[in-house]
C-alpha cells in the first residue's frame, strides 16, 4: 500500500495514525510542514519513506526504530546538518539508499557507511563542507565511500554497483 501526502499544509498527524495501515510500504511525506515525526513507528512494513522538503532538521536516535523494513529514504531538501549513525541503528541491514542531498550536512559518523551494511547507494551532494572518506568490507565486498567537499558532487563508487553495470551490459 502507498500514501503520498505530498504538498499539504499539514504540521502534525497523531501518534495513532497509521495504527490500521499494518500493509503500508510506501509514505510520501514531501514537502510538507511536519515536525514530530513519532507517527512513523506504527509503520512497520515501511520499505520507502519520503521526507524530502519537510525541513527536518535532525534525525533523533532511533528515528527509524519501527521502520525495521525501510530500503530507500529521501529526505533531500531539508535542514539537516548531522547525519549520526544511532539514528539509522534499527535500519542498518536493510537500507539500500539514501538521499539527503541538499542540505546542510557538515558532519557524518565516521562509522557510517560501515554499519549500514546493504547500503549501495547514497546522494550527500549540495551540502556543505564535507571531506571524510570511508572504506568497510561487508561480506567480503568492499565499497568505497568518498565524500568530496563539493557544493555541486560527490563521489560514491561501490565496487558492487560497478560489477552489476558491467554485467548488465553482457546480459
Amino acid at each position: 500500500k502507498e500514501i503520498s501526502l505530498s504538498q499539504n499544509p499539514l504540521t502534525a498527524l497523531d501518534a495513532n495514525s497509521f495504527n490500521a495501515l499494518n500493509d503500508l510500504t510506501i509514505l510520501n511525506l514531501g514537502s510538507t510542514k511536519l515536525t514530530n515525526f513519532d507517527f512513523l513507528k506504527k509503520a512497520t512494513k515501511l520499505q520507502t519513506l519520503n521526507l524530502t522538503d519537510t525541513g527536518i532538521a535532525r534525525f533523533t536516535d532511533n528515528f527509524f526504530e519501527g521502520n525495521l523494513e525501510l530500503v530507500h529514504l529521501y529526505a533531500a531538501n531539508n535542514k539537516l546538518i548531522v547525519i549520526n549513525t544511532s539514528a539509522f541503528s534499527k535500519v542498518a541491514s536493510k537500507l539500500v539508499s539514501i538521499d539527503v542531498s541538499r542540505n546542510r550536512i557538515n558532519h557524518v559518523d565516521e562509522d557510517f557507511f560501515t554499519t549500514l551494511t546493504a547500503l549501495t547507494a547514497a546522494d550527500f551532494t549540495c551540502n556543505q563542507c564535507i571531506s571524510q572518506s570511508f572504506t568497510t568490507k561487508p561480506a567480503d565486498i568492499s565499497k568505497q565511500f568518498e565524500v568530496c567537499n563539493s557544493s555541486s558532487s560527490i563521489i560514491i563508487s561501490s565496487a558492487l554497483t560497478l560489477m552489476l553495470s558491467v554485467l548488465a551490459k553482457f546480459l
